[in-house]
């Protein structure tokens, strides 16, 4: 399975940024998620889900964790050497559940 992470890893040092579907402060900020708060989900390993085709390009569904252990279910595509963000919202509470039993269990 495709990781994000390896992806931020590569496009980090290729000095690229992940950007939003036009306003990314607007959009994310719907969900009371800033940018950075997103960036840091995708960076800081996060569990991979699907990867529907929507409008001909694969989104990807991550869940993880904001450095101040927020945790984030964030959808994202890559275009280009650009993962660009979909959305990002709080995590329902069954699978942030999941997800922090995953992670204390590694």
């Amino acid at each position: 399975m495709f990781s994000p992470c390896i992806i931020g890893t590569r496009f980090a040092a290729k000095g690229s940024r992940l950007n939003a579907e036009r306003d990314p402060d607007e959009h994310i900020g719907r969900h009371n998620v800033t940018p950075e708060e997103a960036q840091q989900t995708l960076t800081n390993e996060p569990m991979d889900f699907d990867y529907p085709i929507v409008k001909g390009e694969e989104r990807w569904t991550s869940l993880g964790h904001t450095n101040k252990l927020r945790i984030l279910k964030v959808a994202w595509a890559v275009r280009g050497d650009v993962m660009r963000v979909v959305t990002a919202v709080n995590a329902p509470l069954n699978e942030a559940r999941s997800y922090l039993r995953a992670k204390t269990d590694l």
